[in-house]
């Protein structure tokens, strides 16, 4: 299960550094950054995870789960908490225990 957690995290950290350059010179803001995240990892989680993703979906869920980690006081950090939600709720080893 280590493996796939840092393959996630190291997936979601290069997603956040290609946010960051693309929004630069808007310091970071986008409106839209959902979106945005489920467009570039899409084609990513998919096949990591074994499970097939719309992106709609995709982007609900990173918005909720973004929602969900700013109501923890402190905020933990995002790689992690996106990487335990995603392990925790789509690898196939989650799946069988179901």
């Amino acid at each position: 299960m280590s493996t796939l957690r840092s393959e996630l995290i190291r997936i979601f950290a290069l997603a956040g550094d290609a946010h960051h350059q693309a929004f630069n010179t808007a310091d970071g803001e986008d409106s839209e950054w959902a979106q945005w995240y489920a467009s570039h990892l899409l084609n990513q989680l998919g096949p990591l995870l074994g499970t097939w993703f719309s992106h709609s979906a995709l982007a609900r869920e990173l918005e909720e789960l973004e929602t969900r980690r700013l109501k923890k006081s402190p905020p933990p950090p995002w790689l992690e908490f996106y990487a335990e939600h995603f392990i925790q709720s789509y690898s196939p080893e989650q799946r069988r225990t179901q």
